[in-house]
């Protein structure tokens, strides 16, 4: 079955059915991401929580 049959049986765009979501990629601001990694860097054993 063709999928531009389908799409329109359903009342569905093909752009809807071929639409793949793209995950941005992370914006680090350089003023935050430097200390915490420098403070890393000091003491491995630090947590996530430690660290926040």
């Amino acid at each position: 079955m063709p999928l531009t049959k389908l799409c329109a049986w359903f009342g569905v765009s093909r752009r809807t059915v071929y639409y793949r979501p793209t995950k941005a990629a992370a914006k680090v601001d350089p003023r935050f991401s430097e200390p915490i990694k420098a403070m890393i860097e000091q003491e491995p054993s630090f947590g996530y929580r430690t660290v926040a």
